[in-house]
């Protein structure tokens, strides 16, 4: 079972996706802001993270920098998140994968799609790939 820290401030959204991956088999650990997810980092030792990237406090792209420095050799993949902001969200998620996030997705975004980004980063098969 892989481990999953999900970062995002929108708690509906938060636990909307939680529950979605505990159906696929994950373990989720919800942070609701980068300090949060600080704490909840070495409990769970996860294998992707998802965040957020503009949050109130400590924001997904200073947690990813904070948890780099101070682990690192921690081997986690990254998933980015957003909706925008001062600038679009095609411009963050950009800024994000010059950064090295494996992933991104941005707001609005069908959960199908989400599972299957999450999937695929994991390295699991989906139905869809099995049907094709």
């Amino acid at each position: 079972m892989n481990n999953i820290l999900l970062i995002d401030d929108d708690r509906q959204l938060n636990t909307l996706l939680s529950l979605k991956l505990k159906g696929q088999g994950y373990h989720v650990q919800s942070a609701y802001d980068g300090e949060e997810a600080f704490d909840l980092y070495e409990k769970c030792i996860p294998d992707l993270i998802i965040t957020d990237i503009l949050m109130p406090g400590v924001d997904g792209l200073e947690f990813l920098l904070k948890i780099r420095d101070k682990h690192p050799d921690a081997h986690f993949k990254t998933l980015a998140m957003s909706g925008g902001g001062k600038i679009s969200s095609k411009d963050y998620l950009n800024w994000m994968e010059s950064l090295g996030a494996e992933g991104v997705m941005a707001k609005p975004f069908k959960l199908e799609l989400f599972i299957e980004k999450v999937n695929q980063l994991l390295g699991h098969q989906t139905e869809l790939d099995q049907n094709n």
